[in-house]
């Protein structure tokens, strides 16, 4: 499994989660939190047909945020490449909405072949006023 499907996943699966636990924040509290980075490379990539083809040498950007605690209150994924030889192009830029849960992803695909995707996960029950 790759790091963003297992990113996704653990993603969904803390928000499941941190959905029943209540909010450690209080009106005094700063929020302290951790963040932490990571970059690499390797992801899926789907062409204008759908066909998932996994490129070694894509670039991606993975951030988390945690609080005090140790749970999950937010992820960040990016990734971009360019699409492997023989896929399906589209005549103008296809953007597909990814989604599930509380995980909001979006990729992109141009007739030049350029791919990114975005994905981004909030928890519900760390939301600060």
């Amino acid at each position: 499994m790759t790091r963003k499907a297992t990113a996704l996943i653990a993603a969904s699966l803390a928000s499941v989660a941190l959905v029943s636990a209540p909010a450690f924040a209080t009106p005094e509290d700063t929020h302290p939190t951790a963040a932490t980075a990571e970059w690499g490379t390797g992801c899926y990539v789907h062409d204008a047909n759908g066909t998932t083809t996994f490129d070694p040498t894509c670039e991606y950007h993975l951030q988390l945020q945690l609080d005090t605690e140790g749970n999950l209150i937010s992820a960040m994924y990016q990734d971009h490449t360019q699409a492997p030889a023989g896929a399906a192009l589209p005549k103008s830029a296809l953007i597909r909405d990814i989604s599930f849960d509380d995980v909001r992803c979006t990729e992109w695909l141009t007739p030049s072949g350029q791919y990114k995707s975005d994905c981004y996960f909030q928890s519900r029950s760390q939301a600060y006023p």
